[in-house]
This record gives structure tokens, C-alpha cells and sequence, in this order.
């Protein structure tokens, strides 16, 4: 079990270490940070968006969204991209059952897991709407 905490927490320090921000996204795309205005480029340095930015902006603020979706408003086509967060939900389980490792500590039961553990519940954190490749409209949770 320890062995497993230690492996567990190695995944998590490499993962952290590989986690994007804008600016290792402004290093690996500086083609598109030139393209914007100096005021989106501030913007963008800071996480943060306005309307009429490009999807390019956007990216390089916020990453890659979790889903993209397709649409239409007005006769025009619009591409909203969904931003997830994820909420630990966090509970106790006690098995109880028959059978080896069932209710019984120290024995193996692959199946049937017991004491506390954590979900991770997505919710949307954010969204941004396009209309013609530029920023419409957008929201976030504070």
C-alpha cells in the first residue's frame, strides 16, 4: 500500500511538471502570441481573455478545451468551447460480503475496495463563443 502511495504521488509531481500554462504555450506557439495586439498579448500573458481576441488567444490563455461544440445563432456559425473543472467528492466505503477479502483488512479484494476514497465530478468552469474565428462572448466561475 505504501508502495502504491509513493507511485501515486511520483505521477502526480511528473504530471504537475508537464501542467501548461500561457507561458509554455506562448513558447511552443510564438507565431500566434505575434500575431495579437500588444493590449491581447498583455492579456494573454495574464490568463485572460476580451472579446474580438482570436481562437489562437484564447488557446494560448486558457489551453485546449475540453470540448468544442458546433452551432449556428442568426444565420452565422458559432464554435463554443467548454472548459471543465473537476470537484473532489470525497467518501468512505465499507464492504461487507462474502468470500476471501471481503470485510476482512489485510486480504486482497480487487473488486471490492474499502475506507475512504475521492471522485473527481467535472463541472464547467468556463466557456467562449465564436463568431467568425473571434471571441462573441464568454463566461467563468469566479
Amino acid at each position: 500500500m505504501k508502495t502504491l502511495r509513493i507511485f501515486l504521488l511520483a505521477g502526480s509531481a511528473i504530471l504537475a511538471s508537464c501542467a501548461s500554462n500561457p507561458q509554455s504555450r506562448i513558447e511552443k506557439n510564438p507565431a500566434a502570441y505575434a500575431a495579437l495586439s500588444s493590449s491581447q498579448k498583455d492579456l494573454v500573458t495574464q490568463g485572460k481573455i476580451v472579446e474580438g481576441m482570436p481562437k489562437n488567444g484564447v488557446y494560448l490563455a486558457w489551453g485546449s478545451p475540453s470540448a468544442v461544440y458546433e452551432g449556428g445563432s442568426g444565420g452565422k456559425s458559432v464554435e463554443r468551447w467548454r472548459y471543465n473543472g473537476y470537484q473532489p467528492v470525497y467518501s468512505n466505503t465499507i464492504c461487507v460480503g462474502y468470500g476471501p477479502g471481503y470485510g476482512y483488512p489485510g486480504r486482497y479484494a480487487p473488486y471490492a475496495p474499502y475506507g475512504p476514497t475521492v471522485d473527481y465530478i467535472p463541472y464547467t468552469r468556463a466557456e467562449v463563443q465564436f463568431s467568425n474565428g473571434r471571441v462573441s462572448k464568454w463566461q467563468r466561475l469566479r
